[in-house]
C-alpha cells in the first residue's frame, strides 16, 4: 500500500470507503480502552474544549533538607513551603497550620496567571469521593482554600490554554 501523500484522489476514496466499512469495536474493548487513563481532572467539567495537559514537577520543597536545616522551625507546625515547575510556569504552594486544619495558598508565576484552581483531597481505603474545593486565581496570580484537614490532596489547575496537575500533596504529618 502506498503512503496516503502519493495516492491519486480515486485511490484515497477507495481508501475511506473501504475503512468505513469495518465495524465498530465492541463496547468492551472501548470501554477498557477508557479505563486505562486516569481519572478526570475535577477541572474538567468546567471547561468544554480540549486543553492541553501538563504533569509539574517539584522544584523546591522546604521541609527536603535534614535536621540541620530545619534548625527550631522544622516541628509538625511548621508550614511548609514548595514550588511546582510546568512548561515555563512556576507554582508557589504554601501549607501553614491553623486551629482550624491547614490553610493552602499559593501564586502563580508565569505567563498567564489567571484561571481556576481545585484541591481534592484523595479518598482513602475506607472514604468515598471527597468534594472539591475550588478557588480563582487573581490578577497577582495568587489563591487561597479554607483550611482543609490532613489527608493527601490532588491540587490542578486550569489556565487559559492548559491543564496543570501537581503531584498528589501530604498535608499535615512530616513525611
Amino acid at each position: 500500500m502506498k503512503p496516503f501523500d502519493q495516492q491519486s484522489d480515486a485511490e484515497l476514496l477507495a481508501s475511506l470507503r473501504r475503512a468505513a466499512e469495518l465495524p465498530d469495536a465492541p463496547a468492551s474493548v472501548v470501554q477498557a480502552a477508557i479505563d486505562l487513563w486516569p481519572a478526570v481532572s475535577p477541572l474538567a467539567q468546567w471547561t468544554g474544549d480540549a486543553l492541553r495537559r501538563l504533569r509539574a514537577v517539584l522544584s523546591f520543597d522546604s521541609w527536603a533538607g535534614g535536621p540541620l536545616a530545619l534548625g527550631l522551625r522544622g516541628g509538625e507546625t511548621a508550614s511548609r513551603h514548595r514550588v511546582f515547575s510546568a512548561e515555563g510556569r512556576d507554582i508557589d504552594l504554601r501549607v501553614e497550620p491553623t486551629p482550624d486544619g491547614y490553610v493552602v495558598s499559593g501564586q502563580v508565576l508565569g505567563p498567564d496567571e489567571r484561571g481556576l484552581v481545585a484541591l481534592q483531597r484523595v479518598p482513602g481505603v475506607a472514604e468515598r469521593d471527597a468534594a472539591t474545593l475550588r478557588a480563582a486565581i487573581d490578577d497577582m496570580g495568587e489563591f487561597r482554600f479554607r483550611p482543609v484537614g490532613r489527608g493527601t490532596y490532588q491540587l490542578t489547575l486550569q489556565l487559559p490554554d492548559v491543564l496543570v496537575d501537581l503531584p498528589d500533596i501530604e498535608i499535615g504529618d512530616r513525611p
